[in-house]
């Protein structure tokens, strides 16, 4: 059974492959049936002729430290953008959602990704972002009820 993620408000089973050890730049399609592998941004950028190329879904991992912007030309094609969260209280990947959304115009899949904690959904939601891998221990089920009592924001 392949994990489950939040997106969109609503819990569903992740179709994604974000383990990036993988160095093959060969293809974002998986062996597994079904299953989208993600590249890094590096890989991205090495192998971006070859990724066009191909059919179907495309997406990218950023670390914490890249910068979006070298995304500027690519967001039209890529179908999922990973943002990592290496420490809860790292708070990059909120301005790099930001500037995907309003600079760069993004409007598919931002995916916040490493310790993400069900505290800090809903201002991960504000800055752009609308797909949760959340760190290993929270409750999936649990996080999403957390997250719907919020539906205004008073700033």
């Amino acid at each position: 059974m392949r994990k489950i993620i939040i997106k969109d408000d609503k819990l569903v089973e992740d179709k994604w492959s974000t383990d990036l050890t993988d160095q093959n730049p060969g293809t974002t399609e998986s062996e597994e049936s079904g299953t989208l592998r993600v590249v890094s941004l590096e890989q991205w950028k090495q192998n971006k002729a070859r990724y066009l190329s191909q059919n179907g879904a495309r997406g990218v991992a950023l670390s914490n430290v890249d910068d979006v912007l070298e995304l500027s030309d690519d967001v039209e094609f890529l179908d999922l953008i990973c943002l990592e969260f290496p420490e809860a209280g790292d708070g990059r990947g909120y301005s790099q959602a930001k500037l995907l959304r309003d600079r760069l115009g993004y409007r598919k899949e931002i995916r916040a990704t490493g310790e993400v904690l069900t505290d800090q959904l809903f201002l991960m939601r504000r800055s752009g972002i609308n797909a949760f891998e959340l760190r290993a221990g929270q409750d999936p089920e649990a996080s999403l009820k957390r997250l719907q009592p919020f539906s205004v924001s008073y700033q």
